[in-house]
Formats: structure tokens, C-alpha cells, sequence
């Protein structure tokens, strides 16, 4: 986020004050105290959002690790451009105007309301009522979300490898109140394939930290030495080191404890060693997860590889994950006419197969993308001027590399804050995935949440 503060703050608001008492005396026939109020609540929102676009040109992209996760309205509130979900396909019809972090905040809710409707029913068993609802954040960067989820009463199982943002997020979680605390399951280790593997892991504490070695330029899109990618480029400093990999199936099943379980009566400053388990509790235990989140640069088939149990016992009830094809295929050494889209797709087939129904959300981009005919063939889709192909699953993927392609129909492709810099990194969105047959244990509140049982009535 990128927030803007102006020195003289005080003396420009005088100067509107002034301007706008000046033009409620002409206007003697209305109330000048109104008038004054709406139009200078009107100057100050078109001078804020005029001063954070001439801030955006500025925004330093190496130092966000090349990787800032903009929605495209990220400057006007999406639930402003929110309309009724259109299903032209029954494969990934648009979750329309619903942005990744505005879902996020209504499952939230929505679980609140399950769980508030469990502990209150009586034809619901003790131990049901006792087991709050699981969610999992896996590649977390920072604590916050996993903390919104605590606090709302929810099991947090959170997965985040990088030992660069590890002290952060341990402090933030340990300085939080008890009983947001103890809901908080930590494991410092990257998800993946299989459990117990040593995988080179670039962290820098940002997020663009992923797993692979320094020379994945994702800024770029290009492949360097590990040594040169990190003493040329002008990203924070990073390097590259060895975490231990799990699968997620593991510790959905029981089968690995958290590196840190900050529930438990004492926990300890480290989180490297893994354990397998012996004995849970009962109150403990996975049963189900209600909300997995996967956000990985990149390295989702890995992760959803580590999955695939979980998918087809449909363990999990709802799945949101990031879905960047460009970054996909360039992680995994799949990029050319040949290869493209493969890995991504491979991503989302077996979730299919399984009987989950999958939305796309809406498409974003990065500050600094060109403001181009792909900017604006984007736009259209996103204001519901244009559908876009959602027959198949490579379908929908190509269509991430055809709009970066139209760079030539109404631009070079360079960097909207000039230079001649080509922008390479495309265009990506987030996908929802909802299991067969699922519903919400409690009336649905929030908009997502009513899509959804629409959807599934």
C-alpha cells in the first residue's frame, strides 16, 4: 500500500476552506454549511487519489521484490463495480467484482457465523461444538492474515518457509492477545511435493521470496547465476538457503506437528525442527479445512502435488489460490509455444476431476504495467464489457498470454512510468475453488457468501 502524507497539510486545507466559503456566500439560497462540507469532502478525495497516481509512477518495484500484488481497481473500491455473478461456462465462470482480499475478509465472516450458529444449536455434539473451523495460509509473507483468522476463532494453520520474515511474524504473532494467540499453528516450511525434502529457497523477506535459487528474475523473466542475481539487481538484500519441504496432505492428515503451536503452554524461538506426530488432541486434530489460501510465486503445482489426497477426499471445503501462468511456467521451466500453460493447468484439472466447481476472480496487474490496448481490453473485462474465454482450462490460461500480446496493437509494451523497459512480468488472478455439495452451516451474510450458496442451492 502505498500511503502519501503532505507537508503542508494544515495550509492546503486553509486554502480550500477558504475557496469553498468564498462559493457558498454566492450561492446564498442553499445552506452554505452543507455545501461547504460536501464540496470540500470532494476536494480533499480528488486531491488524495490525484497525489497517490503521481505517487505510483515512484513505487519502487525491485524493492517490492518485483511482485506488488495490485489489484486493478486498486485505487477505486472494488464492491463499487460489483455486479450479479454471470456463468457463461460452467468452468471458471467470473466471480464478478470480487477481489481476492474482499473474499478473504467475507469467508472470514462467514465462518464467524458457522461457528456461532454450531455453538448454539442443540442437535450439535459437544465435541463438534468444541472444534472451532479450520483455515490454512500457505506463503504467507507477513502475519496479518493468519491473525484475522485467529481472531475471528478459527484454527490457523500457517505455512511460511522464508527465515527472513520468520522474526517478523513471530513477533507480531506473540505480541497479539492470548486468545487470537493460541489459535495459531506455525510451520516454518515450504509446501511441496512430499515431506522431508531440502529445497533452495530465495528470501529476502519480501514478498517476492520464493522457493528456487537467486537466478529467477521474475521481474524480468529471465534466469541468471544465483551470485549475479543477487549483487547486480537492485532487489533488498536476499539470498539463498536450504528450508525443509511438507506436503500438505501430511499436516492435513495428522501426520506433522506445527514448528510452533503457539496454543501450547510454552513455545519455543525456533521453528526450523519438524516433528512427526505421536498424539494429538482430540481438539486439535484436522478434520476438515474449511478455507486453504495458496499464494507461492509460483511454485502451486508443487504445493497442490502435496495436495492431491486432500482434493479427492474432498478434506477441504474451500480453496483460494493465485494463479499467475506467466510466473507459473517461468518457475517451472515451462515457458515456450510448446509448454506454456501446462504446469498452470496442471494445477487446476484434478480439482475438476474431483467435482470441485471453479471461479476465476477478477484479473490484476502491476502498477507499472503499460497503459496499452492489453490494459485496455482488461478494463473491459473487468467493468463486464468482455467476457472472457472460459471453455477450457488452457483456454483461460492462453488468454493471460494473448492479452500480453497485444502490446503492439496500441504500444511497445514499455514501463507506464516511461524508460524504454519492457514490462515483462503479465497478468495473473486468483481462482476459487468450492467442493461438491457444500454449504454453509449458517445463512450466508456477506455477498460472496450468497453467490456461493446460489450457486449450490
Amino acid at each position: 500500500m502505498v500511503k502519501v502524507f503532505s507537508k503542508n497539510k494544515n495550509a492546503s486545507h486553509r486554502k480550500k476552506r477558504t475557496r469553498f466559503t468564498f462559493l457558498c456566500k454566492i450561492l446564498g439560497g442553499f445552506s452554505a454549511a452543507v455545501l461547504s462540507l460536501l464540496a470540500f469532502s470532494m476536494y480533499s478525495i480528488i486531491d488524495e487519489y490525484s497525489m497517490m497516481k503521481k505517487a505510483l509512477p515512484d513505487v519502487d518495484v525491485d524493492s517490492l521484490n518485483a511482485h506488488a500484488h495490485v489489484p486493478a481497481h486498486a485505487h477505486v473500491p472494488a464492491r463499487a463495480h460489483t455486479t450479479s455473478l454471470v456463468v457463461k461456462d460452467p468452468i471458471l465462470p467470473d466471480l464478478h467484482g470480487v477481489y481476492a482480499d474482499f473474499f478473504f475478509e467475507d469467508i472470514l465472516e462467514e465462518a464467524r457465523q458457522a461457528m456461532i450458529a454450531t455453538s448454539t444449536s442443540t442437535s450439535t455434539s459437544t465435541n463438534a461444538k468444541n472444534k472451532p473451523l479450520v483455515f490454512m495460509e500457505v506463503g504467507m509473507h507477513s502475519s496479518t492474515q493468519c491473525l484475522q483468522a485467529a481472531r475471528v476463532g478459527l484454527q490457523a494453520h500457517c505455512v511460511e518457509p522464508s527465515p527472513s520474515s520468520f522474526k517478523r511474524i513471530d513477533s507480531r504473532i506473540r505480541n497479539s492477545a492470548k486468545e487470537v494467540r493460541r489459535n495459531v499453528k506455525f510451520y516454518q516450511l515450504a509446501a511441496s511435493t512430499q515431506t522431508g525434502l531440502d529445497l533452495e529457497f530465495m528470501s529476502g523477506g519480501g514478498t517476492g521470496d520464493h522457493v528456487g535459487g537467486g537466478g529467477y528474475d521474475v521481474w524480468t523473466m529471465t534466469k541468471r547465476e544465483a551470485s549475479a542475481s543477487v549483487s547486480t539487481s537492485k532487489l533488498r538484500k536476499a539470498e539463498t538457503t536450504i528450508v525443509k519441504s511438507v506436503a500438505l496432505d501430511d499436516i492435513i492428515s495428522n501426520k506433522i506437528l506445527p514448528t510452533i503451536n503457539y496454543g501450547s503452554a510454552s513455545t519455543s524461538a525456533s521453528a526450523t525442527k519438524m516433528s512427526k506426530a505421536v498424539s494429538i488432541p482430540l481438539s486439535q486434530k484436522i478434520d476438515n479445512i474449511f478455507f486453504l489460501k495458496v499464494d507461492t510465486q509460483g511454485h502451486e503445482p508443487s504445493v497442490f502435488a502435496g495436495l492431491q489426497e486432500s482434493i479427492r477426499e474432498h478434506k477441504i471445503d474451500l480453496i483460494l489460490t493465485e494463479y499467475w501462468p506467466k510466473g507459473i511456467d517461468f518457475m517451472n521451466d515451462s515457458m515456450g509455444p510448446e509448454t506454456e500453460c501446462t504446469k498452470p493447468v496442471e494445477i487446476l484439472q484434478p480439482l475438476l476431476d474431483a467435482g470441485y466447481t471453479l471461479y476465476t476472480l477478477p484479473p490484476c496487474y502491476h502498477p507499472k504495467a503499460p497503459k496499452d490496448a492489453s490494459l485496455a481490453r482488461l478494463r473491459r473485462m473487468i467493468d463486464g464489457k468482455e467476457i472472457m474465454p472460459l471453455s477450457t482450462l488452457r483456454e483461460h490460461c492462453m488468454w493471460y498470454y494473448d492479452l500480453e500480446r497485444q502490446y503492439r496493437e496500441g504500444g511497445d509494451g514499455k514501463l507506464s512510468t516511461g524508460g524504454d523497459e519492457i514490462y515483462q512480468m503479465g497478468y495473473w488472478t486468483d481462482v476459487l475453488a468450492v467442493k461438491p455439495g457444500f454449504k454453509f452451516t449458517a445463512t450466508p451474510v456477506t455477498r460472496t457468501g450468497k453467490i456461493i450458496a446460489e450457486r449450490f442451492s
